[in-house]
């Protein structure tokens, strides 16, 4: 499983489809917010702080996963937690982005469009 790092201890990261439904109904009891409104603030391209507020999530129901009932408030002023995916999810990541095909090298003698010629070609 993926793992978050929290004030230096490594603990196993809970997402929406993988916290306990206890963790789950505390998030939303305590941001007064539906399951859905809670996944849509975070993956608002529009938002700023969408990544920010996503990794909290995680880190809330981690955190009430293992026993550790803090509220959303009391982690806004820890540090942002270290995401470590497993090795499952990097390979899926990968794969998803086509990491398995070989990129065609690029050419030196033709300049990239826009690049005058005499400085694609390093003369």
């Amino acid at each position: 499983m993926a793992k978050l790092t929290v004030d230096g201890v490594e603990i196993v990261a809970y997402t929406p489809l993988t916290a306990p439904s206890r963790a789950i109904i505390a998030l939303q009891k305590d941001l007064g917010m539906k399951m859905k409104d809670i996944v849509d603030k975070a993956q608002d391209p529009e938002d700023p702080a969408a990544e920010t507020w996503a990794m909290k999530v995680l880190e809330f129901l981690s955190e009430h996963a293992r026993g550790r009932f803090v509220t959303f408030d009391e982690l806004l002023d820890r540090p942002v937690p270290q995401f470590t995916p497993d090795a499952d999810e990097v390979a899926r990541d990968a794969e998803a982005r086509g990491a398995g095909e070989v990129p065609t090298s690029a050419g030196t003698d033709t300049p990239a469009p826009g690049i005058p010629a005499d400085l694609g070609t390093g003369a």
